[in-house]
């Protein structure tokens, strides 16, 4: 923070009542942020209930967290998960033999699974690939939106925060080529 915006700051909060509102509503910072992806997850949830593909199931467990999985193998397996601005392919380590998946994902046959998202992160554990606030509103952010950050775009531009959302888990999910690789590397890998 620079020094003219922190005096800017310091100015705003020139009673106790002004200081005190500020530290309730920092407070509920979490609570506002839980509002806004409840939003976009009403639609989400709406748009894979209308839009099934053949062999593939999704869940959802809180305001943020979705996987979207081959029903052949349940959601602990080799699937896609969405983690607030987190977006990649991830296995349950415990059910399935991560070393192996990243041998796979190191030939060029299962290659194609790796390209359909940006390499933030790849080979990192359990997460074989994932990118990391890859969204885009015309804000000066775009590309690389912090989790905090990206809630407000759920819940206040919405319809494109799903839109691409769905974009990216259509790639594998919607793509019969990739479907089929997801579904060798959890056949080879399934301890």
């Amino acid at each position: 923070m620079n020094r003219e915006f922190l005096k800017q700051a310091l100015n705003l909060f020139d009673t106790p009542e002004k200081w005190n509102s500020f530290l309730e509503l920092s407070n509920k910072k979490n609570e506002i942020n839980n509002e806004w992806y409840k939003k976009a997850k009403t639609e989400i949830i709406h748009y894979f209930i209308n839009d099934p593909a053949e062999g593939w199931s999704f869940v959802n467990w809180n305001t943020w967290d979705y996987r979207w999985f081959l029903e052949d193998f349940g959601k602990e397996s080799f699937c896609l998960w969405m983690f607030g601005n987190r977006i990649g392919l991830w296995l349950n380590g415990n059910h399935f033999e991560s070393a192996k998946a990243t041998a796979l994902l190191s030939t060029e046959k299962y290659s194609p699974l790796l390209s359909t998202l940006r390499p933030d992160s790849i080979f990192d554990n359990d997460w074989k690939i994932f990118e990391a606030g890859n969204f885009f509103f015309d804000s000066v952010n775009d590309g690389h939106i912090e989790n905090d950050k990206l809630a407000w775009y759920a819940g206040n531009k919405t319809e494109k925060f799903v839109e691409q959302v769905t974009e990216k888990v259509n790639r594998i999910r919607k793509s019969p080529e990739l479907t089929q690789l997801l579904r060798e590397i959890n056949e080879t890998c399934k301890k």
